[in-house]
């Protein structure tokens, strides 16, 4: 019994041992990524001169892809010269130990037509939680296909893990030729039965015209459903460099204040205790207060309580079609 006992031990340490070394194996690791993407996802991995160094705890490849795996549309996610390593990141003049990461570019593909299944928003909003300590990427554009295309291009993305552990991700980009400032800080992702919610803080800047706003609050998602509550600040130096980015735009100018409550899902969101506040005197100002709501169906509405004054009722013409005659300052 003793032997047999003795033989049993000897076959499971080796079976440990053989497990081990396997795990320390570039194929068994890769292999292992095609396996868990295609098990747990609808997507298809695909990689282009990938490199696992095992012992040091680094990754590389050229290429990496996530497809759908039900159609031959585009990737869903593409990251190219991508390489990874594990040791120590400095931070704000603090050494941390984690995860690095940095890619050449990063592309992520949204339609709303083909047939895979998107994240649902707990899974966004879990993410959030894997952001490694510290993270650099070149570019990254953002391309929505739906009704209407729309690509949101950024660069020089850069991600650190604070010490008081919040998570720091700053990046430039451009809105119709004014080059913008982006800042993210992560303040917290609490995870709950079914629940993910995250505390964080948007800030973008227009350093040309010094325009800046800002959205801080919480979002908050599940598998079935997807809710934030967010403070809203802005001011725009001069609102035409707002508004050149809309088509069918109101002919305005001057500068603009903007304060309120943001509520939303992703049906769309209403945006309460609002101030707007519009100067470009001596031709005209006006300050309003009020709510909006709009929805992505189409029902949107609106409601002011409006003051203010003009040089002359002729700036109506552009937004009446009316004839106002010779009327002068009202």
């Amino acid at each position: 019994m003793r032997r047999l006992l003795l033989a049993l031990n000897g076959v499971l340490v080796a079976a440990v041992v053989a497990l081990l070394l396997a795990l320390r194996s570039e194929s068994f690791v890769l292999g292992s990524a095609h396996w868990a993407v295609n098990t747990f996802t609808d997507l298809r991995l695909e990689l282009v001169n990938p490199a696992v160094d095992v012992y040091g705890g680094s990754l590389r490849a050229d290429e990496i892809h996530l497809v759908p795996r039900a159609d031959d549309g585009p990737a869903m996610l593409s990251v190219l010269d991508l390489s990874t390593s594990r040791g120590v990141a400095t931070t704000s003049g603090v050494s941390r130990s984690g995860l690095s990461a940095q890619a050449g570019s990063v592309l992520i593909y949204v339609s709303d037509s083909d047939s895979t299944s998107d994240p649902e928003p707990m899974q966004w909003l879990g993410y959030l939680g894997w952001l490694p300590s510290q993270l650099r990427i070149g570019q990254v554009h953002l391309v929505t296909a739906s009704a209407n295309t729309w690509i949101f291009p950024l660069k020089d993305l850069r991600g650190d893990r604070l010490p008081d552990g919040n998570y720091r991700l700053t990046a430039d980009a451009d809105y119709d030729g004014e080059p913008l400032e982006v800042a993210l800080e992560l303040l917290a992702v609490d995870r709950g039965p079914g629940v993910t919610a995250a505390q964080t803080e948007i800030k973008i800047r227009a350093p040309a015209s010094g325009s800046e706003f800002s959205l801080a609050g919480a979002f908050e998602g599940s598998d079935k459903y997807f809710q934030y509550n967010l403070q809203l600040n802005a001011f725009y130096r001069d609102i035409r460099e707002l508004l050149k980015g809309f088509q069918d735009s109101a002919n305005l100018a001057g500068q603009l204040r903007l304060q309120g409550t943001m509520v939303g899902d992703t049906s769309g969101f209403v945006l309460s205790d609002t101030t707007f506040l519009l100067d470009n005197f001596p031709e005209y100002g006006f300050q309003a207060s009020g709510w909006l709501n709009y929805r992505v169906s189409g029902e949107t509405g609106l409601e002011l309580v409006a003051n203010g004054e003009m040089a002359s009722v002729s700036y109506l013409v552009d937004w009446l079609d009316l004839d106002l005659g010779e009327l002068g300052a009202v």
